[in-house]
């Protein structure tokens, strides 16, 4: 989809435009009864791990969380994944999505070869992107093979035949700040010098890398992203180069108490005040408060966006998100440092609806999200688009 076609939206918005941003300040509708039951479920797992002292039960809650195995033989629609460990000293590991070996989408040519053989063996020469993916979890739980997570990758990997590197960050209380942050920017090292057959028979294009997250992951999309761009060429050669950032519900926070955590505290669905709190104290350091950068992003002690390099990027948000106001202020941030950025505000949305299963909303999110990502650097204006799918 092109940037003409993604500003044909009826609900095409400029994000300084107090009127055109009004929507996003009160939720009309409410979410579906099955979800509000799912999500109701979810938090009450999020509070049975959670200890009142600020630790957590890990047995607890990685039973709680249904994992699947990567596999190396290609599903259905011919996708494969295997595990790799990147950092024996800390356990870091990523999980690799390959994509079907076959000729990447829109290339015409290939499609009209004869010689079908000699068509695969030029799409396997071809160069894939990577998407780095980087798991919620308020820092604290989930991981990248999280049933949830895993499927979620698939059909990222399958709709973008990009190869999907899913990055199992070590997690809070048990390792603090900047522990998560930094174990996402190790992962970006790793790829730069990796030598290996992991991503066979796929050639890299480390060219155009894009970092997305959802939550957490996102509000590590951002400072990750930002260490990256502050690498020093003459001492950092840099092969890989991050051109696109996507942060989907990010989690953001402050002392303050915005308007919509106010208004939805005793009606808010997945994350709350209560439960946001208590992850954060669980990955600040010791005596910080929500005004530390790592969580409030546009607050005082925060370094000036317009002094971050950072790349195009694209902000999701949804309706019933007590985050929002966070997410909205920081998008609006980008603008006023003159980064190129799109918000997408989804009606009738929840909090990582991605990963809940809804079709309606999920289908159009992720065609949403391979718009973006497909329209190239340096083509984004400084605006967004309010998505309203009922």
């Amino acid at each position: 989809m092109s940037t003409a076609l993604m500003e044909s939206s009826p609900a095409f918005v400029d994000i300084n435009n107090p009127a055109k941003l009004a929507p996003l300040a009160s939720e009309k509708g409410s979410a579906s009864l099955s979800l509000r039951l799912l999500l109701a479920v979810f938090k009450k797992a999020n509070e049975i791990v959670r200890r009142a002292d600020g630790t957590l039960n890990r047995r607890l809650a990685d039973l709680l969380e249904y994992k699947v195995p990567s596999s190396e033989v290609p599903d259905e629609r011919g996708v494969s994944s295997k595990d790799v460990v990147i950092n024996t000293h800390t356990g870091l590991w990523v999980r690799v999505f390959l994509p079907p070996a076959s000729s990447p989408k829109g290339n015409n040519v290939l499609a009209k070869m004869d010689n079908k053989s000699e068509a695969s063996s030029d799409a396997t020469d071809r160069k894939r992107r990577v998407i780095f993916y980087i798991h919620g979890g308020g820092f604290a739980v989930m991981a990248a093979d999280v049933a949830s997570y895993d499927q979620f990758c698939r059909r990222l990997c399958r709709r973008s035949e990009a190869v999907i590197i899913s990055v199992n960050y070590r997690r809070s209380p048990e390792h603090r700040f900047p522990v998560a942050h930094d174990d996402c920017h190790a992962a970006l090292e790793w790829l730069e010098g990796f030598k290996g057959n992991v991503f066979k028979p796929h050639k890299l294009d480390l060219s155009q890398c894009v970092l997305m997250g959802d939550s957490a992951g996102a509000n590590i999309v951002h400072h990750a992203g930002a260490m990256w761009g502050a690498r020093k060429a003459s001492t950092h050669p840099q092969t890989l180069r991050v051109t696109a950032h996507v942060l989907l519900f990010p989690f953001f926070g402050g002392e303050e108490r915005t308007p919509t955590e106010l208004r939805m505290q005793n009606k808010a669905l997945l994350v709350n005040v209560e439960n946001a709190d208590w992850h954060w104290r669980a990955y600040l350091p010791h005596g910080s408060n929500r005004d530390h950068p790592a969580c409030n992003v546009v607050g005082p002690n925060a370094p000036d966006l317009s002094s971050l390099q950072l790349p195009r990027s694209l902000v999701t948000i949804a309706e019933f998100d007590i985050l929002k106001d966070w997410q909205l202020r920081y998008a609006q941030g980008l603008g006023r440092a003159s980064k190129p950025v799109r918000l997408l505000y989804y009606t009738g949305g929840v909090h990582c609806f991605h990963l809940m299963g809804d079709k309606k909303l999920g289908s159009r999110f992720m065609s949403d999200i391979l718009a973006f990502i497909d329209d190239g650097e340096g083509k984004q204006s400084l605006h967004s688009i309010v998505t309203s799918v009922k």
